[in-house]
């Protein structure tokens, strides 16, 4: 994910086909999943929310 940098990634979840995690489990354990990883909290941030916002307001 490092290769790509975080202003190329956004975050999505597999959810209604993930067929291993409760639905009310999916973001808990896939934001801990991107917790995990070296991004600093500013880069999670746009992973997570500003990557997709300026997707959707174009």
């Amino acid at each position: 994910m490092r290769l790509f940098g975080p202003d190329r990634l956004i975050f999505a979840s597999d959810y209604p086909d993930n067929h291993f995690l409760k639905p009310e489990e999916i973001y808990e354990f896939y934001f801990n999943t991107l917790n995990q990883m070296d991004f600093t909290e500013e880069e999670a941030f746009k992973i997570a929310y500003q990557n997709i916002e300026k997707i959707m307001s174009l």
